[in-house]
């Protein structure tokens, strides 16, 4: 496992890179534990980056709006989104939409974040995978 002060380091170095990175993060129930991850790490690239811009994928928008609060409390040059996955559509579909509704605001992805690997890969499983091509795709040079 990564030690703390490894990661911490790295958090830091996110300053010296170009403002503008953007990242999305999978965090499908903002009030679990392994949400909480996601979140954790959604806050330490608003406190690091230089005017990041964030979409945090999830199912409670009424949760994400004091998240997005808070994020821009501590980034206000950040551009942070909430993108609704909606739980009653189909699985193939919904991924595609959300894809496509992140594509039209970014042209790559800097960072993805899954929070919990259990939770990504039952997203993952279940969805066909994809999103994570369509991010893949999007982290290409």
């Amino acid at each position: 496992m990564v030690s703390l002060r490894t990661i911490q380091t790295s958090n830091t170095t996110l300053t010296s890179l170009p403002p503008g990175l953007t990242g999305v993060f999978f965090a499908p129930n903002l009030t679990t534990s392994t949400s909480n991850i996601a979140l954790a790490t959604l806050k330490a690239f608003a406190r690091h980056a230089n005017a990041p811009n964030a979409f945090i994928i999830g199912y409670s928008q009424s949760r994400a709006g004091s998240i997005i609060d808070e994020l821009k409390a501590i980034c206000p040059m950040g551009t942070f989104e909430f993108v609704d996955m909606r739980l009653d559509m189909a699985g193939i579909r919904e991924v595609d939409r959300v894809c496509v509704e992140i594509g039209k605001l970014v042209e790559k992805v800097d960072f993805l974040c899954v929070g919990m690997l259990e939770e990504f890969l039952l997203f993952f499983v279940f969805y066909r995978g994809p999103f994570l091509f369509w991010v893949r795709d999007l982290m290409r040079e």
